[in-house]
């Protein structure tokens, strides 16, 4: 707290906190007013009520479990997605052969329709939430790919040259220039990432998962339109939520 603040103080102890109760099993209490509270600092009050009003609601309905469990599993895939799509996206960014390779794989996973991608995860794995992890991924996996790639071949030529004539090793030119450059259409492309996660968890229910998606499912065989209602009013209330909160922490970056 002395060296770095507050802010990083209760990070740390909410991570601490998730490795001891684990993910799912983390009291509700404090997951509403650590995200209410990171909402309400990153972009103010109104966010930040937004954030607790949409909670309550989810937690009225009894629906926190299957809220849990597609946090878990949405932030499990868009990490995966980020560290797997952004390698490929440097990597595109730097050889024009592998951004031509990558382009027809993009676009073919984007157009394909999402029930297509539980086919091959079924095929190597049984039902069950790894086989979901892998269907979001596939589908999520593009936009940090074509984000990433864009953000850093669009780079000033004129400040990439000036680091590279003081002597910058070509890992330090991106690390430390390229990327901050390119964190605006970086951050963009993670805001994509989670609104494709998100977006597929009522297709990855159908391999049976536990989670909003799952409500939806149970909701449309049972022809309940109020459960179906409020868990669709879940997963937009995330999406709303984690867009909000990157644009308002882009702004501030910007401001910075």
């Amino acid at each position: 707290m002395r060296r770095f603040g507050w802010r990083a103080a209760v990070a740390v102890l909410a991570a601490g906190l998730v490795l001891y109760t684990g993910f799912l099993g983390l009291p509700w209490p404090v997951f509403i007013l650590a995200v209410a509270l990171l909402a309400g600092q990153v972009a103010g009050l109104r966010l930040g009520l937004f954030a607790l009003a949409g909670f309550a609601l989810i937690l009225v309905n009894g629906l926190w479990p299957q809220l849990v469990q597609s946090l878990y599993l949405c932030t499990l895939a868009v990490l995966l997605c980020l560290l797997v799509g952004g390698a490929l996206g440097t990597w595109a960014a730097h050889s024009d052969r592998v951004s031509r390779t990558l382009k027809p794989i993009c676009d073919a996973l984007q157009t394909m329709p999402q029930f297509v991608f539980l086919i091959p995860a079924l095929m190597f794995f049984k039902v069950g939430e790894f086989t979901a992890l892998i269907a979001i991924m596939l589908y999520a996996i593009v936009p940090p790919i074509r984000y990433v790639e864009h953000g850093l071949r669009h780079v000033r030529a004129d400040v990439v040259e000036a680091v590279e004539q003081m002597g910058a090793t070509p890992l330090q030119t991106l690390l430390q220039a390229k990327l901050p450059l390119a964190l605006p259409v970086v951050m963009l492309g993670l805001n994509q990432t989670i609104m494709a996660a998100l977006s597929m968890l009522a297709i990855a229910a159908l391999v049976g998962t536990r989670d909003l998606g799952q409500a939806v499912y149970v909701a449309l065989g049972k022809a309940d339109a109020g459960m179906g209602l409020i868990a669709g009013l879940s997963i937009a209330f995330l999406a709303i939520l984690a867009d909000r909160l990157i644009q308002a922490a882009v702004a501030r970056s910007a401001l910075a």
